[in-house]
């Protein structure tokens, strides 16, 4: 029966506990670097984009309720709800999409974990609870299937090899997770930059649509102020430049995050597939790939330059 990748992945697993002690020598000091360095920007990646998208939810809420302050009967406020007047976008950014998003940020980061626990010369039990909980999130994020007969098997081999793992199983298995996890690790990465990308009508799309409601609503409360609708409305009058900075404010801060967002995600894309090819041949180089964890930490400290400013 051929393997697809997500059983792929529950074998590699397997394999970071139960292979056998003839997978050769350990990493290198250069690939051991590699890899941390890559778990590092992986891990941020996580955890950047996770608050992200987290954080451009609560906005989304947040400017229904300033909509809705400024007279617009169409503004819906409630977390679960979807506004009569977006043209379905709100769909898109709805708490069951976040959900999604952050369950499978959470395998993403699980997966990061564990690279640094198998570079790292973690003792056993590091490496079996790290390997536990990426299984897990990988099925929670419906990666592997719980009914698996080799994901049931994993619990009962990581408990059966506690302290046999060597340092060239501990390499073996580390180049087997890398491979057989990269199909997950690029989907989830597709995933995240077209919902950072407005082109691409999902996340960020349906974000500048909620940005775009609220200046309209601005406008409009503007409007009928000078159409003689109590002009003196100094409550009104405030709203509307509240509304109007809101609306600046996020879609700059948005629009520059997604950007460094997105380029850490390439990255770490071109981070991920260069540490499978180093990994599997001693005689790769991987200045590559501390270029690019270069790139990375300039893409993360930007981020955090940004939210810094809120």
């Amino acid at each position: 029966m051929r393997i697809t990748p997500n059983r792929r992945i529950a074998v590699s697993i397997l394999v970071l506990i139960a292979t056998c002690g003839s997978a050769g020598c350990g990493m290198t000091a250069r690939q051991r670097s590699a890899v941390r360095q890559f778990s590092d920007a992986t891990a941020q990646l996580a955890d950047l984009a996770g608050e992200h998208l987290t954080d451009s939810r609560r906005q989304v809420v947040a400017m229904g309720l300033l909509r809705a302050k400024l007279g617009d009967a169409t503004a819906s406020v409630g977390l679960g709800t979807t506004d009569t007047n977006d043209n379905g976008t709100a769909e898109l950014i709805a708490p069951r999409h976040l959900h999604d998003r952050l369950t499978a940020l959470a395998a993403l980061r699980d997966y990061a974990n564990l690279l640094g626990t198998l570079s790292g010369g973690s003792a056993a039990d590091d490496t079996q609870v790290a390997a536990t909980a990426l299984h897990a999130s990988l099925a929670r994020a419906g990666w592997v299937g719980t009914d698996n007969p080799r994901s049931r098997l994993f619990g009962q081999l990581v408990m059966l090899s506690a302290g046999q793992v060597s340092e060239a199983q501990r390499a073996e298995a580390l180049r087997r997770v890398v491979v057989d996890a990269e199909p997950f690790v690029l989907h989830v990465l597709t995933l995240l930059q077209d919902d950072l990308d407005a082109r691409a009508e999902q996340w960020a799309f349906a974000y500048m649509a909620s940005i775009d409601l609220l200046t309209q609503a601005a406008t409009l409360a503007e409007s009928r102020l000078r159409a003689g609708d109590d002009p003196s409305n100094a409550v009104m009058r405030a709203s509307i430049v509240e509304a109007r900075l809101v609306a600046s404010h996020n879609a700059e801060a948005f629009t520059r995050t997604s950007l460094e967002l997105r380029q850490l995600i390439v990255a770490v894309r071109l981070g991920q597939v260069n540490l499978r090819t180093a990994l599997q041949s001693p005689d790769v180089t991987i200045e590559d790939i501390e270029r690019l964890m270069l790139n990375a930490r300039d893409a993360v400290q930007a981020i955090a330059a940004i939210r810094a400013e809120r």
